[in-house]
């Protein structure tokens, strides 16, 4: 089995997320179109380079969910070499956007366990899927919302078919980590 130093590691789950997405856009966005189809709602992408990067950020806010599962001891210092390496990338503006986006869909996916353990049918993928919908077509977004409103927020819900859809399309592609543990010994 190869090493990999955690730093490699990083950088590598970063930079294959982004080009994961790059090189699937084509079937990603077909996919997409199917379930806006299915759901009779006549929308497009209008920002496809924004698009790819919400769903890489989506991608991988869900992929360090996995990460703390498969290496708890070294997830958060994965973690911050990848922030750090985002660092030296990119321009402060980006910067502030990719790490605020991550963190806004891991609490969406945290937000949705709790909520999974009250009520079974939601899953922890929707509540990413919904944000990454709302991050894809900003304001007009409403064309996926029920005609119902949380009562507490007076936000728009998302239509749970369209959550669970886009909930399936991320999920084939993720596995990031678990190929790295059949395929690398990491070491510091």
């Amino acid at each position: 089995m190869e090493s990999i130093t955690e730093q490699e590691v990083a950088v590598l789950f970063f930079t294959a997320t982004i080009k994961k997405v790059d090189n699937n856009w084509s079937k990603i966005k077909m996919e997409m179109g199917e379930v806006f189809k299915m759901l009779k709602k006549d929308i497009h992408i209008e920002n496809e380079n924004s698009a790819k990067l919400s769903l890489a950020l989506a991608l991988i806010a869900l992929e360090l969910q996995s990460l703390k599962n498969t290496f708890p001891d070294r997830a958060d210092r994965i973690y911050q070499d990848m922030i750090k390496f985002i660092e030296i990338q990119t321009d402060l503006a980006d910067q502030m956007h990719i790490k605020e986006s991550i963190e806004i869909y891991q609490q969406k996916f945290v937000e949705y366990t709790k909520l999974h353990e009250l009520v079974k049918e939601y899953h922890p993928l929707e509540g990413v899927a919904g944000e990454l919908l709302k991050n894809l077509f900003d304001d007009k977004v409403s064309v996926f919302y029920l005609d119902i409103r949380n009562p507490k927020t007076g936000e728009g819900i998302i239509n749970p078919v369209a959550a669970q859809v886009i909930s399936v399309i991320l999920t084939s592609y993720l596995g990031f980590w678990s190929m790295v543990k059949k395929s690398f010994t990491i070491t510091d």
